[in-house]
């Protein structure tokens, strides 16, 4: 009998977790729709909306005379309630701090936008100046929950930074420094884990499996596979900008290492190339889409260092696909960055390293795709997972932090 009730329990929750995310996909809707979208019948639906309702999840639209009936009662919208909560979502990595404050509707209140030097910072460091920044918003309520994406290696439970090239420590303990001081809920997650979160809820592919490679400020991976971020058993893992490209004489990647992937095909590896600035120059300063977009439209006129750096950066690429595929098999690839802007240029240079690579040379026709826009990806991926959370939260009855 007891467990009769235990599962009876667990249906409503997650029938009240089913309207959440449905209101989270649609917007307003009204009941009877509801139902249809969800297909869940109208008992239901109504005690699940009554209950959200009186839990303030929820409300009633402001125009809830809105109607598509040609006669009869009108139909109530109901929507996700912006007051209920609101979370922080945004990225840290090389060029600065970029966090949102969005409310529980999805709609962006206010941005913090810090152009920080991480070179001598750290994980406690870190933490308190992003507590100083949201406190000093002064927000008629605190953040519930805190979702960021930061450039490099991060924990599989979101807790730690275990690496970063923007941190002189290891970044562990970074999200519990941050709680503690913030009394909120908070994840750091791999920026192109984030990315490909927001390419699978954004993109037309259908393909269950496929890759999200990001070129920018370095070279990283997001990967889905059968319809499911990958991650390792302890760690964001999938790392494409630090294979080894090449051992010996190799470039100078950020890492500190050299030969790195990374190291020819970032977009500060591609700048000092069509510049000559020498294998070793690491560039302090913010390499911008238009400093990438210069040497595109160079490297189309004629046959100059511009086009040998994209060439380059295309097979380093293409080898470092290679290694992925000879784990995962081949599927689908989306090129995001500034960098992607130059795929056209560098598309025969990764397809051939591509084939000298990878064994089953068969298999490496692969679809190529690109989207400039990384910086709204990351963002994207790390709101729909700090909402997604909040939804949970509110269909299984857990008390906020």
């Amino acid at each position: 009998m007891k467990t009769n009730l235990y599962l009876s329990d667990d249906v409503r929750k997650q029938n009240r977790l089913r309207v959440l995310s449905q209101f989270r996909k649609v917007g307003q809707v009204s009941r009877t729709e509801l139902g249809k979208q969800t297909e869940l019948s109208p008992g239901t639906v109504t005690n699940v909306t009554t209950g959200l309702l009186s839990e303030n999840v929820i409300q009633a639209a402001d125009n809830d005379v809105n109607s598509t009936q040609s006669h009869g009662r009108p139909r109530v919208q109901l929507g996700l309630n912006p007051n209920y909560g609101c979370v922080i979502a945004g990225s840290l990595n090389f060029n600065g701090l970029k966090l949102d404050v969005i409310d529980y509707s999805g709609r962006k209140i206010v941005r913090i936008d810090e152009p920080i030097k991480f070179g001598k910072s750290d994980a406690k460091n870190l933490g308190k100046k992003i507590y100083s920044l949201v406190e000093g918003l002064a927000l008629a309520r605190k953040p519930d929950i805190y979702v960021i994406g930061v450039q490099g290696l991060t924990s599989n439970d979101g807790q730690d930074i275990l690496w970063s090239p923007i941190l002189d420590d290891a970044g562990n303990g970074f999200a519990s420094i941050l709680s503690e001081l913030s009394n909120a809920k908070v994840i750091v997650a791999n920026d192109c884990a984030m990315i490909a979160q927001s390419l699978s809820k954004t993109s037309n592919e259908e393909h269950p499996s496929f890759a999200a490679v990001l070129m920018s400020y370095g070279i990283g991976i997001g990967l889905y596979i059968d319809g499911q971020p990958f991650h390792g058993i302890k760690s964001s893992a999938s790392e494409l900008g630090h294979i080894s490209y090449r051992r010996e004489d190799g470039a100078l990647c950020r890492c500190g290492k050299h030969g790195c992937v990374e190291a020819y095909a970032s977009d500060y590896a591609i700048w000092r190339m069509a510049n000559e600035k020498g294998s070793s120059f690491l560039p302090e300063f913010e390499i911008k889409a238009s400093d990438i977009s210069d040497i595109v439209a160079k490297a189309r006129l004629d046959d100059g260092p511009e086009r040998r750096a994209i060439k380059q950066a295309g097979r380093a690429l293409g080898y470092g696909l290679a290694t992925m595929f000879s784990f995962f098999d081949p599927f689908p690839v989306t090129f995001v960055g500034r960098g992607a802007q130059a795929l056209d240029l560098m598309e025969d240079d990764i397809r051939h390293s591509l084939s000298e690579n990878f064994r089953f040379q068969k298999d490496i026709n692969v679809p190529f795709s690109q989207d400039l826009d990384a910086q709204q990806h990351i963002e994207n991926g790390c709101a729909i997972v700090a909402l997604e959370l909040m939804d949970q939260s509110a269909a299984f009855e857990v008390i906020k932090v």
